[in-house]
């Protein structure tokens, strides 16, 4: 996965019509064999998450990755305080369904 594909993924979850009523976005990378993500990319995912700020205040994101460099990067952002949602790291999927609070009937 590079950083337009990442860009397009969260520009259409922004876009979607049923963005203003989400309780939680799970952005799973879990699949690409590597991720490769400029600063600049990673900057534009950061604008367009402003930019949809005002759609919805209180989605959570869960970030779910085994990407080590990924992870630090997000984990930076986060301590920077550069992040306007609530949001989290994990290496697994099921751990982030749970923080998010999607229950297993959710699942099916």
């Amino acid at each position: 996965m590079n950083g337009a594909e990442l860009v397009h993924s969260v520009l259409e979850v922004a876009n979607d019509i049923r963005f203003a009523d989400a309780r939680y976005e799970i952005s799973d990378y879990l699949a690409p064999e590597r991720t490769d993500f400029s600063q600049d990319a990673l900057n534009e995912v950061r604008t367009l998450r402003i930019g949809s700020l005002s759609r919805n205040r209180s989605i959570k994101v869960a970030i779910v990755t085994l990407d080590t460099e990924m992870q630090q990067r997000i984990y930076c952002t986060i301590a920077a305080r550069l992040t306007l949602r609530q949001t989290k790291v994990f290496s697994a999927l099921a751990d982030a369904q749970t923080w998010v609070g999607r229950r297993s009937a959710e699942l099916a």
